[in-house]
């Protein structure tokens, strides 16, 4: 109801035209008939919502809590008395709603049985979870009675199982299995009911209690899978915990009960429902709690969260006692103290199971070797089971007295009933001559109030005609209604055909109006109008979801919205559908959605812009822009512009730019599938994309509030502090050790030309060296190495010398020579197999890493040093492991590097 309140809200036109489309236009004037038709349509929404339990059950418990406090029952009484019946108890007790004692008595005066039966039902589950298992069964034998009266076999079916299960509960297994069998044999017509299979599933619990396992698991089996494939997801997650504890029990170690488990945890994650969630986590920690306590730890930890969120104090302390059992068993006995301290300090939960909170403060203290406090609990735990045993033969032998008086005043009852009876049918006999002579004159009345009636109706018709005319003729959307032959009938409204673009609509195919052309959905939309139209409702429920709420229609994008009619036999005997035009809609909405990408990525650049080195990532952005336009003016090769996005990227993701490095990765996966030869065009486009996004960032460095930061001293350290932080940080990440890095400066004359080489050099260096001589390497030798690294400058005659030095794995000579072969070298030499490692495209790595594993880091060294006249070595360490990288480039008569090729030969 509350979903039809919203649509009324957002088209009050559309809906007073389904008005009076839908209902015969006398009937109209009579209240008593739309607070029916009202309290119907409540009733029908809260069976849904119950259904939706199977699936969502803490959505639906709440939306059917919701509507119960909205409810009355004078207005909507039997939307009320069924609101009751499924409400939480929580909620009957938070309204302050009446005792189950007068809503039956209320249920009795509209005279539904099925109503009655939801009632009776309602109070056995209240009274079965209040443990008074003997009242519950009266209770469900009176909802078994009522629901075989309304002839709702579904409802008996499961008034049955629920009896089966309370049965079972009493030990009484034989009357537990003829009450699930009878409950079968009345829903056989529905074996894939919720219902059904609800049946089924209690009596699998049936059996295992009758030792029937393997029976028991296999109904289990079945009925799991039908819930899964429903998506029935939170009665299919309950399902599912039943399999596994069903394989624990057989095995504590068995793999096919974690599987279960697991599917319990997913499926209960979709069902939305916490308590669920904390019954799976909690029977699969117990299935890991004997031999891998460890893994049992972290979802005994999100269990207690739930049931602590829930105030479930039982379920809490239950969870936590496990928590420091399996700390115990995991040898943690530090934690499992501290674990057990939260019950024993706590007065509410220390009640809570007092027998295995004694046993295991026993075992804790022994573990800890404090044997008196092992004795005095242990002692403790004997003394607490003698007395409960003595206090439940005390309640036991009251059980029994207050039953035999029981029976004593159902008895004296039974006759005082009998003598009420014939005092009522005396009362009876007398009422009905009253009401013969009051009859005999209402029937005169009534003759001549049907006269009177019967002329004013034809009045009222008249004028309903002629207001519904004028209705359809004001609104500006498209209203029509069709039946079986799916022709549109007359009235429409006027706006119906400036949307379909033709007039004189009347007999007209709707579905050849919507879709011109033939395709799969203008056969599907048939099909399932086909089973709509003189249906039951629930054909509609079933088969509507399939109808297009959105179609494209002569340039335009149309809303529909479709509507059952129902006949004097419920049955739906026209649809009524109302288009909209949403186009404009639409496009707004595509609008708003780019500007706003737009300006969070621009919130994102300034955010990285503002947490980084602003002095450093200026000079990097300045030299991006003049690097991305060199490339738009003069289109490189593949190879060439690889190395350079390669360079980028890895200058990117050291000053802190993550959303620029990403972007580049993008390109290099772009250009990485293709092939040598690349379209201009094609360069052109994508870089032009790209400039875009450096010129946001040149924009943003010229903000004022990046503005202002202290210039750094430029020397080795400066240059590469930031490269040594992220090499720290990932190797951290990946679980190997930090050692320590040595840096050696024994360069004087420092500038920004000689810091931006020395910065690129050992960007590439630095992350050929974390890859593939740690990361990569064996899980033995990265669980056994500490990283540690030599990075030296310095300038002998007129080179400058550049050197990076690990103690990594080394390198791989074998796959080199692999790789040798594979271009053609046959046996290469070692000098050989140096030049192929700087190879564009060669690399020993398997997979491939946003930082390496395309073959360009160490052929972008070799081409700096090719362009200036450089040369490089790589080298394994002596007498350790690891690998070294000496680059030599010359330098001029003033100590500044050489210009590149390029440069030298432009002028």
């Amino acid at each position: 109801m509350a979903s039809r309140k919203v649509s009324m809200e957002r088209f009050p036109s559309l809906f007073l035209s389904w008005i009076l489309l839908s209902f015969p236009l006398g009937l109209m004037s009579s209240p008593r008939m739309v607070a029916g038709n009202q309290d119907a349509e409540l009733v029908q929404q809260l069976e849904e919502l119950r259904l939706k339990t199977f699936a969502y059950r803490a959505e639906a418990q709440t939306a059917i809590d919701t509507l119960f406090t909205r409810l009355h029952p004078e207005t909507t009484p039997r939307a009320w008395i069924k609101a009751y019946a499924l409400a939480s108890a929580a909620t009957r007790e938070q309204t302050k709603a009446p005792p189950f004692a007068q809503v039956i008595d209320q249920a009795k005066q509209v005279a539904d049985p099925h109503l009655l039966a939801e009632v009776y039902l309602s109070q056995a589950l209240q009274s079965r979870g209040d443990q008074a298992v003997e009242t519950a069964l009266q209770e469900l034998k009176e909802a078994r009675n009522a629901a075989r009266t309304s002839g709702d076999n579904l409802l008996t079916g499961m008034i049955l199982a629920e009896t089966a299960y309370t049965y079972s509960i009493l030990n009484n297994r034989p009357g537990g299995i003829q009450a699930i069998e009878e409950a079968l044999a009345i829903m056989q017509g529905h074996p894939n009911h919720p219902h059904y299979l609800y049946a089924q599933s209690t009596l699998s619990i049936l059996l295992y209690y009758l030792e029937r396992s393997d029976e028991a698991l296999r109904i289990s089996k079945e009925v799991f899978a039908k819930f899964s494939a429903q998506k029935n997801y939170y009665s299919a997650a309950l399902e599912a915990c039943n399999i596994g504890l069903a394989y624990r029990q057989r095995d504590p170690h068995s793999a096919e009960a974690i599987t279960y488990f697991d599917a319990a945890i997913e499926l209960a994650g979709k069902s939305g429902d916490r308590d669920a969630l904390a019954g799976a986590l909690n029977g699969k920690a117990h299935a890991y709690l004997e031999r891998k306590p460890k893994l049992a730890i972290p979802l005994l930890v999100e269990a207690i969260d739930i049931y602590q969120k829930a105030k479930d104090k039982i379920f809490e302390t239950e969870a936590i006692l496990t928590l420091a059992e399996a700390y115990l068993k995991a040898g943690d006995i530090r934690n499992a103290r501290e674990t057990i301290s939260r019950v024993t300090s706590n007065p509410q939960l220390s009640v809570i199971y007092p027998e295995l909170n004694l046993s295991l403060q026993s075992e804790i203290a022994a573990a800890e070797k404090n044997f008196e406090a092992a004795y005095k609990a242990h002692v403790d735990y004997h003394a607490h089971w003698r007395a409960k045993k003595e206090t439940e033969e005390t309640a036991e032998l009251n059980k029994l007295a207050s039953t035999l008086n029981f029976k004593l005043e159902e008895e004296k009852n039974r006759t005082l009933k009998v003598e009420l009876g014939n005092q009522q049918l005396a009362l009876e006999k007398a009422e009905k001559e009253k009401q013969l002579l009051v009859a005999t004159l209402g029937f005169f009345l009534l003759i001549v109030a049907a006269m009177l009636w019967g002329l004013w109706q034809g009045y009222q018709i008249h004028q309903q005609k002629k207001l519904q005319q004028e209705i359809m003729d004001s609104v500006h959307e498209g209203i029509l209604r069709f039946g079986a032959d799916r022709r549109i009938a007359h009235p429409y409204s006027k706006h119906l055909e400036l949307l379909l673009g033709q007039t004189a609509l009347s007999g007209l195919s709707i579905v050849d109006a919507l879709f011109p052309d033939p395709s799969e959905e203008k056969s599907m939309v048939e099909a399932c109008l086909d089973a709509i139209i003189d249906e039951e409702r629930a054909a509609w429920d079933f088969n509507a979801v399939h109808l297009p709420g959105e179609i494209h229609l002569r340039g335009r994008i149309v809303q529909l919205f479709w509507h059952p009619i129902p006949n004097l036999l419920g049955l739906t005997g026209h649809v009524m559908l109302v288009l909209r035009d949403i186009s404009e809609q639409r496009n707004y909405e595509l609008l708003l959605q780019n500007e706003r990408q737009q300006r969070d990525l621009h919130n994102s650049h300034a955010l990285e812009l503002k947490k980084a080195d602003v002095m450093q990532v200026e000079r990097f952005i300045k030299r991006l822009q003049q690097s991305v336009q060199a490339c738009l003016q003069d289109v490189p090769t593949r190879a060439m512009l690889l190395r350079k996005l390669h360079t980028w990227k890895g200058e990117a993701r050291t000053h802190g730019l993550k959303g620029l490095a990403e972007e580049i990765h993008l390109l290099e996966d772009h250009w990485a599938q293709g092939t040598t030869a690349m379209s201009a065009a094609d360069v052109t486009e994508h870089l032009t994309s790209f400039h875009t996004t450096v010129k946001d960032y040149v924009s943003l460095l010229e903000d004022s509030n990046l503005q202002g930061q202290v210039p750094r001293q430029l020397n080795l350290f400066s240059v590469a502090s930031d490269l040594f932080f992220e090499a720290r940080t990932r190797l951290q990440q990946e679980g190997i050790r930090w050692g320590e890095v040595k840096v050696i400066d024994g360069l004087e004359l420092w500038n920004d030309d000689t810091a931006d080489l020395v910065r690129t050099v050992l960007l590439h260096a630095i992350s050929n060296s974390i890859d593939h001589g740690f990361i990569r390497a064996s899980p033995v030798f990265r669980q056994a190495a500490q990283a540690a690294f030599e990075a030296g400058v310095r300038r002998v005659d007129s080179e400058l010398i550049i050197d990076w030095c690990d103690n990594g794995q080394g390198i791989h000579w074998d796959k080199i020579q692999e790789l040798a072969r594979s271009k053609g070298m046959g046996n290469a030499t070692r000098e050989e197999l140096v030049d192929v490692l700087f190879l564009d495209g060669i690399s020993t790595a398997d997979q491939l890493s946003l930082s390496s594993g395309r073959g360009v880091g160490l052929a972008a060294i070799k081409s700096i040093c090719d362009d200036r006249g450089g040369k490089v070595m790589l080298l394994d360490r002596p007498q350790q492991t690891g690998a070294c990288l000496e680059v030599r480039l010359p330098l001029d008569s003033t100590g500044k590097l050489a210009a590149p090729t390029i440069l030298q030969n432009a002028s």
